[in-house]
């Protein structure tokens, strides 16, 4: 089996940060928390696809305000999107706001899709889409390869308590999709075992002892159970 390049959509607001407007001390000053394993998770992510991962993050915010959390953070996207292209996703599909469409015929993702597909060496592409919205921001009729609709990020929600301006949620970890994504794209389907103490087994006998094993096996226990929904929408048990 190929790997498979992914396209990964992230959202901003309470998926990455939390902005306290509740409590801000004027229009322009605000306390934001921000999810700190976001650096991490890129990192690893680009490990495991090496050049076959295309990262996105797509805020229905303001671009002058979008472009200031991603500097003020350094967090490296292969293409940032906004509210304008919110806009043009819901008039050209359907009124999508995050359409897989529209990122699939981005000027510069089909442009680095093009080389994806030249490239004999690699499978089909998968598109994924991470957001506390994702169900409202996608189309079932278009729907992304997985969709992952994550607990969002607020004090309402999610906070268990607040130490040295640190805020501790109770939310899943990204790791925990990035490992589902790496698993569905990158992992074999099947294990190789070589031999370490040959006893000079011969084929019927590797058979006959199969068969016999067979009933008394459950087999292979997955780390992590989740569930695949046909519109590619996955929950982890």
């Amino acid at each position: 089996m190929r790997d498979k390049p992914l396209v990964l959509v992230i959202d901003l607001d309470e998926t990455i940060v939390y902005v306290d407007e509740l409590h801000k001390l004027s229009p322009t000053d605000c306390t934001i928390f921000y999810r700190s394993e976001i650096y991490d998770f890129i990192n690893y992510m680009r490990q495991w696809f090496k050049n076959n991962i295309f990262i996105i993050l797509w805020s229905a915010g303001e671009d002058s305000y979008v472009r200031e959390i991603v500097f003020r953070l350094n967090i490296p996207f292969d293409l940032i999107l906004t509210c304008n292209d919110c806009d043009k996703s819901i008039l050209e599909y359907d009124d999508t706001m995050k359409s897989v469409s529209y990122v699939r015929n981005h000027e510069y993702v089909n442009k680095w899709i093009k080389t994806k597909i030249m490239d004999m060496t690699v499978g089909s592409i998968v598109y994924a889409i991470i957001d506390d919205k994702a169900f409202e921001n996608s189309s079932c009729d278009d729907p992304y390869t997985y969709t992952f609709c994550i607990t969002p990020i607020n004090l309402k929600t999610t906070l268990n308590d607040t130490i040295a301006g640190t805020m501790f949620a109770t939310v899943e970890s990204l790791f925990e999709i990035g490992d589902f994504l790496i698993y569905q794209c990158i992992m074999k389907p099947y294990v190789t075992f070589a031999i370490c103490k040959n006893n000079n087994y011969t084929n019927n006998e590797i058979k006959f002892s199969i068969e016999v094993d067979d009933d008394k096996s459950n087999g292979v226990k997955p780390i992590r159970n989740y569930n695949i929904h046909e519109s590619g929408i996955v929950s982890f048990a």
